[in-house]
Order: C-alpha cells, then sequence, then structure tokens
C-alpha cells in the first residue's frame, strides 16, 4: 500500500508499507528507478514501512524515514544507497538515559515521520520521530572514498521517551530558507502538541524561537493537530515580509 509521496520538479517519489519506494516521471507516469527493501542495511530487520520522503532541491537525491527508526540517503543518478542511518536500540528504564543518548538518533521503531533537505545542501537532512524528536544529519565522504555521517539532537528531550505523563510528537515540520542558494542558516520550523519552535541548524544548534500553544478550555493536547506553511516573499504595507503560518 501507497504511505507516503514526495515531489519535485519533474520527480514523485511513493514510499510503500512494504518498505519500498517507487521514483516516477511526473510528466509520463513512468517508474525510473525502484528501491527495494532489501538494499537497506542489514540491519533492518523485517519489514518497515516507509514514512516519510523527501527530494534534493536538485533532484539528484532522495531521503527516505521508516517506520523501523531507519533514515536512508539514495542517489538518484546512480540508483545507489548513499548511507543508511540505522536506529538504536531503546532504553529501558529511566537510569539508562543520558545526555549522550540524545545526539546519537531515533530509536529502533520510532516511526520517522518527517523529513527534509536542508536546501540547498543535499548532504544535510532534518528528520523527526513520533515520539517528539528531531535530529540534524549531516553526510560526508571520507579520504577512503566510504560515506559517513553525524547526527545531532535538533529538538526534544530523551526522557519524553520514556515519561508517559508528557508524551508527545511533531505534528509538522518545514524549512525555513530553501530558497538561499547559500543555504542560510539551515532554519526549520517544527509544531508540537505544547509549542511551535523555529530552530537554526547551521553553523550550529540553536533555538531561535519558541511559542507556546494557546490554551483551549476542555481540549488536552491529545486533541491538537497542526499544519505549516511559509512564505518569504509577501508584500505587507509596501515591504516585503516573511510569515510563518
Amino acid at each position: 500500500l501507497p504511505m507516503v509521496i514526495a515531489a519535485n520538479g519533474n520527480l514523485v517519489a511513493v514510499g510503500s508499507s512494504r518498505g519500498q519506494v517507487l521514483v516516477y516521471l511526473r510528466s509520463s507516469l513512468h517508474c525510473i528507478l525502484r528501491y527495494n527493501k532489501l538494499q537497506v542495511s542489514k540491519k533492518m530487520l523485517g519489514i518497515a514501512s516507509v514514512t516519510s520522503l523527501s527530494i534534493s532541491p536538485d533532484g539528484t537525491h532522495l531521503a527516505a524515514g521508516y517506520a523501523s527508526g531507519i533514515v536512508a540517503l539514495w542517489s538518484l543518478k546512480s540508483s545507489a544507497l548513499v548511507v543508511d542511518i540505522p536506529g538504536i536500540q531503546r532504553a529501558s528504564r529511566w537510569g539508562e538515559i543520558s545526555e549522550r543518548s540524545i545526539f546519537v538518533g531515533h530509536h529502533v521503531n520510532d516511526v520517522v515521520a518527517h523529513i527534509k533537505f536542508v536546501n540547498p545542501n543535499k548532504f544535510h537532512l532534518i528528520s523527526a520521530n513520533d515520539k517528539g524528536l528531531a535530529f540534524f544529519h549531516r553526510f560526508s565522504r571520507s579520504i577512503t572514498g566510504a560515506n559517513s555521517y553525524t547526527t545531532t539532537r535538533l529538538f526534544g528531550s530523551a526522557s519524553n521517551r520514556l515519561n508517559m505523563q508528557r508524551m508527545t510528537t511533531i505534528f509538522a515540520m518545514i524549512t525555513l530558507d530553501e530558497d538561499r542558494k547559500d543555504g542560510g542558516m539551515g532554519l526549520v520550523a517544527l509544531s508540537t502538541p505544547f509549542k511551535l519552535a523555529v530552530i537554526r541548524s547551521l553553523p550550529s544548534v540553536k533555538t531561535l524561537i519558541r511559542f507556546p500553544r494557546p490554551k483551549v478550555p476542555g481540549v488536552g493536547s491529545s486533541g491538537y493537530a497542526s499544519c505549516l506553511a511559509f512564505s518569504e516573499n509577501l508584500r505587507k504595507s509596501g515591504r516585503e515580509e516573511h510569515i510563518l503560518a
């Protein structure tokens, strides 16, 4: 079954419940690439649904997030897997959560619900899971030709994983400076049941804006949902304004 879709220019990518990613030409609906779950790292056990997709601005790379906690980066030119980031083993007790653990990424079976390229750099990714954590991934190639990555926590607390009194998630995630040719600050906006945050990912991670969600009498956090949209060129009173809705 199709689970998620992403489009950029003439490319359309579809992810399935059985871990497949299909890439089509929008003009002809011809399938040009097919990524099978077996092409992903052996660390992926069983069938994991594709839960998020993103195509790089230049149309050369595809990022996929899985229900198993894996993030994968594919080359659309060579049809090859560039690198994949496996999920880490989950802590089962409060004492097993350390500050170090929040920097390594999604846990096994955390659903990677959102994934975005930090435009225009196709080797910088931001991903977020259903437990309310977001991570910034930098991919690079070593002098030996091997692909590698580093992952840094962008948003959320490791304690959220086990705090049943404050369960959270990330409703929506968008990048805000994708049209900047220099990459800008890698700005991303996130909305949760409790807050809206704007975060800088480059050159270092920093929260710039944080707004609490308005309280509505009789409606708990589970009663909320949200979406985000951004405009850089909205004219108001004779000047350009950046608007986040």
